[in-house]
């Protein structure tokens, strides 16, 4: 008997032992490819859709894998390294000290996150998108 209670009371611990929910950096710290892309609203990129109107989304990658260290590479393949950064409220990711810098950017990208797990991220930018004709775009990444 004291042996099966030995047995339920170790079970209930190492069941009540979670580990701790990842924080939004934990989360975002990967390789990001584009699932769907809305520009001004309308939907111009779905993942494995041969009717996309911008299909060169399917370029578009975002790799946050290393600490600190920012890789985009856009629609038409252009490639920009740099920092990335959250807001203390983890709410703003900027791309920052981007080179080359990207049109109209003065080097710095930043996107509003807007629901976040480990396998799906979306972001607005936070300002229009000179090289999508002054779009305000909206991602729907997926993790690789």
């Amino acid at each position: 008997m004291k042996i099966l209670l030995r047995m339920l009371l170790l079970s209930a611990i190492a069941f009540s032992c979670k580990s701790p929910a990842p924080t939004v950096p934990e989360k975002i710290g990967k390789t990001w490819t584009a699932r769907t892309v809305e520009e001004n609203n309308i939907v111009v990129f779905q993942k494995a859709s041969t009717s996309n109107s911008k299909p060169g989304y399917e370029n578009y990658r975002l790799d946050l894998s290393i600490k600190d260290i920012a890789l985009l590479t856009e629609l038409d393949k252009s490639m920009f390294s740099g920092v990335w950064a959250l807001s203390s409220y983890n709410t703003l990711l900027t791309l920052s000290e981007l080179n080359p810098q990207p049109t109209g950017s003065k080097g710095s990208l930043q996107y509003q996150i807007l629901p976040v797990s480990e396998k799906a991220m979306e972001l607005r930018l936070t300002t229009t998108s000179i090289k999508t004709g002054g779009t305000t775009n909206e991602y729907l990444l997926e993790s690789q």
